[in-house]
C-alpha cells in the first residue's frame, strides 16, 4: 500500500474511532443528568494523542480552505494522566467550532502546560 493510500486508510480508522465516541458522548449525557458519568484517566503521550486528533480536524480546515496550527510548549511532560475520551470530546469541540466560525485566515491550537 502506498503512503497516500495508507494516509487515508490512518484517517479513516480516525474517524472510526472518534464516531464510536460519538455515540458514547450521546449515551453519557443520560449518565449526567442521573450523576453517573465516570472519568477514566490513563497515562498518555499527550503531544501525540493532539497531533493525531490534529489530523483529522485539520481535513475539516482544509475542506473550507482555511490554514491551521497546533504549537506546544517545551515545557509539556512527555507522558500525562488523563481521560482521552473527554480530551478527545474537548478538542473536536473547540477545534469543530472554530472551523465553523472561521470564514477565511486560520485556526491555530496552542497547548500550555499549567503545573500544580
Amino acid at each position: 500500500v502506498n503512503t497516500k493510500v495508507k494516509g487515508f486508510l490512518d484517517h479513516a480508522l480516525i474517524c472510526c474511532e472518534l464516531l464510536i465516541q460519538e455515540i458514547n458522548n450521546i449515551l453519557d449525557s443520560g449518565k449526567v443528568d442521573i450523576n453517573e458519568l465516570e472519568i477514566t484517566s490513563k497515562e498518555m503521550n499527550l503531544i501525540n494523542y493532539i497531533e493525531k486528533l490534529w489530523g483529522v480536524s485539520s481535513l475539516v480546515l482544509k475542506r473550507k480552505n482555511l490554514h491551521g496550527k497546533i504549537f506546544f510548549p517545551r515545557s509539556l511532560p512527555s507522558t500525562v494522566l488523563l481521560d482521552e475520551y473527554r480530551l478527545t470530546q474537548i478538542l473536536l469541540n473547540l477545534i469543530g467550532n472554530a472551523a465553523k466560525f472561521t470564514s477565511n485566515g486560520s485556526v491555530n491550537v496552542i497547548v500550555e502546560w499549567i503545573a500544580n
